[in-house]
């Protein structure tokens, strides 16, 4: 697709369609653009999908000479394209004389803008053409209809496109794209980046440094410790509990990371690498979410939330000098964390992500993982 067009129509309904499709067929370079997720959702879709014959517009203005040409152009139109349409007609009906004056006069007006075929009949003939009627009289006016007017705007999307112009629906570039695709997007690199930890070092290195047993019940304990601390998080719906969210998955990295880097310095540089990843998803969708509460966070638990880069180091020593002089604390403690992780990267992260018709989140995953295996394959050798 080439960068630069001759005109840009702005709405996809009956009228920039028209105007797409007749530059397109002028030669111009065309692309009709549309704010919605299809073509045609606003004022073209909601009206009564008439076919007006140009009878009550004044003489001699834009309305009255456009929508007579424009009746005549649309019916020939329909026929060419197989359009669904009727020139069914219409009846303007008068109940009494004064009605019936009226009527007069609007066949007067539609005459001087070229509409010569009405008639006007009396109440029986009008009961005639449409029984469920009773007037004293009426204009007929045969060339009035009805048009299908999705099949319409179908058939103007195809000669626009034949003619070399193009639709661009704003599904593909949304105005709310950060709210949606990107938000999923981040939202899945940091799932994949969490998985990447659990699979490539939190695993790995805690089941090398304990039995078999012991290794399993610790990695199911940290499953079912999130999920308990998970439940009770849900039923209290405050702020602070998206803190102790945060504090459950950061102080154990936090202490695995102290532990891993005193005692391997290859893989606890991989583990910082993959937290340090893993909390920039975190925190873009923590200022989604707090903005979206639309009310500004109390000044305490703010101060618990800047509280937290101090907890980082104080962790990290604390499995630098306790945990790391033992392998089985050590070890349990990364798989209790990483049963932890694949809960909530389950619970809270992969069901969030999931986007009708698009491909961003589950590539942000696949990402995510990616580059944490490049961390394994380049630092870990």
């Amino acid at each position: 697709m080439v960068e630069t067009a001759d005109v840009i129509v702005i709405g996809a309904g009956v009228v920039g369609l028209s105007v797409g499709r007749a530059l397109a067929r002028a030669g111009r370079e065309v692309y009709v653009v549309e704010k919605n997720d299809a073509f045609g959702e606003e004022t073209s879709a909601r009206n009564s999908e008439v076919i007006h014959a140009g009878i009550q517009y004044s003489p001699g203005g834009m309305r009255a000479r456009l929508s007579v040409k424009g009746r005549d152009a649309l019916y020939a139109f329909c026929q060419e394209h197989n359009v669904n349409h009727q020139r069914c007609g219409k009846l303007l009906v008068a109940i009494g004389e004064q009605e019936a004056e009226r009527l007069r006069s609007l066949k007067a007006n539609a005459e001087k803008n070229g509409v010569d075929d009405l008639e006007i009949i009396s109440g029986e003939e009008a009961g005639r053409l449409e029984p469920g009627i009773h007037c004293d009289a009426a204009i007929h006016s045969p060339s009035s209809g009805i048009v299908d007017s999705h099949g319409l705007m179908l058939a103007l999307i195809g000669e626009l496109e034949a003619a070399g112009g193009a639709l661009a629906l704003w599904d593909r570039i949304h105005p709310h794209w950060m709210a949606n695709e990107l938000r999923h997007g981040v939202m899945a690199f940091g799932g994949g980046v969490l998985i990447a930890a659990v699979a490539l070092v939190l695993v790995p290195e805690g089941s090398d440094r304990m039995p078999a047993l012991p290794a399993l019940l610790a990695f199911a304990a940290g499953g079912v410790a999130f999920f308990a601390l998970d439940r009770a998080l849900e039923r209290s719906g405050r702020p602070v509990g998206q803190l102790l969210a945060m504090l459950v998955d950061f102080v154990p990295e936090a202490i695995a990371l102290g532990a891993i880097l005193a005692a391997d310095g290859s893989a606890g540089l991989l583990l910082a690498l993959l937290i340090a990843l893993q909390n920039l998803p975190e925190a873009f969708n923590a200022y989604r979410d707090v903005a979206s509460r639309g009310r500004a966070m109390s000044y305490r638990t703010l101060g618990l939330f800047l509280s937290l880069p101090l907890l980082g180091p104080l962790a990290a020593l604390l499995g630098a000098f306790v945990f790391a002089t033992s392998d089985v604390a050590l070890g349990g403690l990364m798989l209790f964390a990483a049963g932890g992780i694949l809960y909530l990267t389950f619970q809270d992260v992969a069901p969030q992500v999931k986007l009708q018709s698009s491909w961003l989140p589950p590539l942000g995953a696949v990402a995510g993982f990616l580059l944490g295996l490049s961390g394994d394959l380049l630092i870990g050798g």
